[in-house]
């Protein structure tokens, strides 16, 4: 009989190393060959002592299973083990689809190369030339997914030979083109060189002037000043008043549109207001039933001009300075003329 001393451990028979070892091995490989433990279990037994059961089926509780990776999916290196992979099982092996894009010019060696495939056609010569390589709007058509599917009529199924396309794969594959997709910066719109400011007549009424509700006007209203009257000369200080103010982003040359009507008198006698910009005297913008189309009763847009009667009209622009803010003031001159908006830019062939 042995005597152990407090704080030793007994001492170890070759059964009890035998025992031990197998104990052990058996707590650990449920956790990474659960499906073929069946036959592990059988071929180990015969020379195992103890147990199966007490010694594998109940471990103790100090064995505990290490949390999964949150990143330990099946599709995490779906792109370098498949579409980009050098490997023989992957698209990207050299002479095939590698960054020389040996075959059919097709280059997949590296993530910023499948990107660029998105919305790509393949090469006109190609068989697949009216196929997307990867379509944003549907990535499940994508050239890329169907080849592996073997679903695609314009070519034979991909990888050759098929060694990657399983069913986990080609799901995987999927997921990862709509990941990319997602990735891609979307392009930036085109600067429009040119300065718009529009603003509609009925949100800047200083007084007199009235809204009508009619769903043929800019934002379905206008305003006019039915007791207008007939000012031959501007008064400020009388009668309606609209009041339009702007900022300006970019100095430059710039013109004042507008959105009109002729008060539905196509005789002269409801077509005129008072405008002064900003600093400026008053000038007459009168004869607006002579704009293009007459039709009476008809919206019309057009630059402001200056009527200058017998010499003729002039169409105005100013010099407008960044950062600086301008007015523009506009009077009655006959009743009923009619303004739906006024639009300041610097393109000179505006048409809202």
């Amino acid at each position: 009989m042995r005597t152990t001393l407090a704080g030793q451990h007994p001492a170890q028979t070759p059964e009890t190393w035998v025992t031990t070892i197998c104990v052990v091995f058996f707590r650990h490989i449920r956790f990474f060959h659960r499906h073929s433990i069946h036959l592990i279990l059988f071929g180990l037994s015969v020379g195992c002592a103890g147990s199966l059961e007490e010694d594998f089926f109940d471990p103790p509780e100090d064995i505990v299973e290490p949390p999964s990776s949150p990143d330990a999916t099946p599709c995490s290196d779906i792109n370098t083990t498949v579409l980009v992979s050098t490997q023989s099982e992957g698209c990207a092996v050299p002479g095939c689809h590698d960054v020389g894009g040996t075959s059919a010019n097709l280059r997949l060696a590296n993530e910023d190369l499948v990107i660029a495939l998105i919305d790509q056609a393949p090469e006109a010569s190609s068989s697949c030339a009216n196929r997307l390589y990867i379509s944003s709007s549907n990535p499940t058509d994508s050239l890329l997914y169907t080849l592996m599917t073997g679903t695609e009529t314009c070519s034979q199924r991909m990888p050759p030979g098929n060694v990657s396309a399983t069913e986990e794969n080609i799901s995987c594959v999927l997921t990862y083109l709509k990941s990319i997709v997602q990735k891609r910066e979307p392009e930036p719109e085109p600067e429009d060189p040119r300065t718009t400011i529009k603003m509609e007549a009925e949100d800047n009424i200083v007084r007199g002037f009235q809204k009508v509700d009619d769903d043929t006007a800019s934002n379905g209203q206008y305003v006019h000043d039915p007791n207008g009257g007939n000012n031959n000369t501007p008064n400020p200080s009388f009668g309606g008043l609209l009041q339009f103010s702007f900022t300006i982003k970019e100095t430059g040359t710039y013109y004042i549109f507008a959105g009109y009507d002729d008060g539905g008198n196509a005789d002269g006698s409801n077509d005129s207001f008072w405008v002064k910009v900003t600093e400026d005297t008053y000038f007459k913008w009168n004869r607006l039933y002579e704009s293009t189309p007459n039709t009476q009763g008809s919206w019309h847009q057009g630059r402001i001009y200056e009527d200058l009667e017998t010499a003729g009209k002039v169409e105005k622009e100013y010099n407008f300075i960044e950062g600086e803010t301008y007015t523009i003031d506009i009077l009655p001159r006959e009743p009923y003329a009619r303004l739906d908006w006024i639009t300041i830019t610097n393109n000179p062939n505006y048409i809202d």
